[in-house]
């Protein structure tokens, strides 16, 4: 064997370390890809949720929540303000799912659950009055895609 063939052998032996190396990358960050779309979904999930069980656990603020989105007139001065800021609190929350999605991390089906409990919630008569009011503390893709969910609501009468 000459040097030219020991030089091709070596070149050749490169070139196909460089893909196994290239193969084993791509394996690794598809894992930490599907590893980061769950953390983010645990984290977004968990954040939601701990609102909710807030709100069942605590009578009185669970009352004021129901009694705010039915918009019925019974809340105090003080109440309504606690109504507010749990709408302010919640959809801040679900905005940050809806962010998530649109940067791709979470997927339709991950984010779908978030999206109708947000609707449902914005589409009560306490939820209409408030959205109004507070759409701009939200940045603007999040108004938008909120103000097309509204209206796409009532066009459908859902």
């Amino acid at each position: 064997m000459t040097l030219e063939d020991l030089a091709n052998v070596g070149e050749f032996l490169g070139g196909l370390a460089v893909i196994v190396s290239l193969v084993y990358l791509a394996i690794q960050i598809r894992q930490n890809t599907r590893s980061v779309r769950a953390a983010t979904f645990q984290a977004v999930a968990d954040s939601i949720s701990e609102l909710g069980f807030r709100l069942g656990v605590d009578p009185a603020h669970g009352r004021v929540f129901v009694a705010g989105l039915q918009a019925d007139g019974s809340l105090s001065e003080d109440e309504q303000r606690q109504f507010h800021f749990m709408l302010l609190t919640g959809t801040r929350r679900f905005e940050n799912a809806y962010l998530q999605w649109r940067s791709g991390v979470l997927s339709d089906e991950q984010v779908e659950g978030f999206r109708n409990g947000n609707a449902r919630i914005l589409r009560s008569p306490g939820g209409r009055a408030w959205w109004p009011i507070w759409r701009d503390h939200f940045t603007v893709p999040f108004r938008e895609f909120v103000d097309r969910e509204q209206a796409r609501s009532h066009d459908t009468g859902t």
